[in-house]
């Protein structure tokens, strides 16, 4: 199974390295130049055969680097537990170049240019995650609100949610200069109020076990009832209908997002 996801796979790390920016001219890839030219002076300096060696373990590592897209083809390209590898990777070159004498001046110049950048866009990554934060929660606070107020018997029963769309997002790019593009985008930058785990946000907020995610038949009978309302901030755009709760962020269309369904 691992060799097949190989082979499906074998055209991803060359285009994961594009979109890294790992391409020519630009620093990335000044330095990981600069580093496999080390490794390689240095090896030929022992033996043919351990030339050849490096440059086979060099030519590998894009490939190491996919393995976890490799064994799973649902990993998420933007998850920082799996792009991390190629800030490591990007360390590892940078080490090895520092080792050579005549690349050191030109590789402590790159490394340079990288930690400036990386204090200016953690910096303001860091203001804006904690800005997206208390809008997420201000948000979802004002949807606890409102489902409060319509759902009768609210904590007497467990009820059926079903979000349909979403609020509007977080407008990041008005407090990021320098942003971060895919796939090394911060994972804080997605959306919060995610689908598959509605019921559990709103059972967080109210403090009760009070939601569940509908059954395939309920999600239909929303389906239905939302068809001509009005979507939020409207009044019309929470409601409960046969003991759920149904929440309208978006006008209706049939691509839209909605609450993950029981066994989804």
């Amino acid at each position: 199974m691992i060799l097949l996801w190989f082979w499906k796979s074998r055209s991803r790390p060359l285009s994961s390295f594009w979109l890294l920016e790992w391409r020519p001219g630009s620093e990335n890839t000044q330095c990981i130049l600069l580093g496999s030219t080390a490794f390689l002076v240095r090896a030929g300096r022992r033996h043919l055969h351990a030339e050849l060696a490096v440059a086979l373990f060099l030519a590998l590592i894009p490939v190491v680097l996919r393995a976890s897209y490799i064994i799973n083809h649902n990993s998420w390209s933007s998850a920082g537990r799996i792009t991390y590898a190629y800030g490591y990777a990007l360390a590892f070159f940078a080490a090895g170049a520092l080792q050579g004498p005549k690349l050191r001046r030109a590789t402590v110049g790159l490394l340079s240019v990288f930690v400036y950048f990386f204090i200016v866009v953690a910096s303001q990554e860091s203001n804006a995650a904690a800005l997206k934060t208390m809008y997420d929660v201000n948000m979802i606070n004002r949807i606890t609100a409102r489902v409060e107020s319509v759902a009768a018997d609210l904590y007497g029963a467990k009820h059926a949610l079903v979000v349909f769309g979403r609020y509007p997002e977080f407008a990041h790019p008005k407090y990021v200069r320098y942003r971060n593009g895919y796939p090394g985008r911060v994972h804080v930058q997605s959306f919060a109020f995610e689908v598959y785990r509605q019921p559990d946000i709103l059972n967080y907020f109210l403090g009760r076990d009070v939601f569940r995610h509908p059954t395939p038949e309920q999600l239909e009978k929303a389906i239905a009832s939302v068809q001509t309302r009005a979507p939020w901030p409207s009044n019309e755009a929470v409601f409960e209908v046969d003991g759920m709760v149904v929440v309208l962020m978006e006008k209706y269309r049939p691509d839209i997002a909605r609450t993950w369904t029981t066994g989804q």
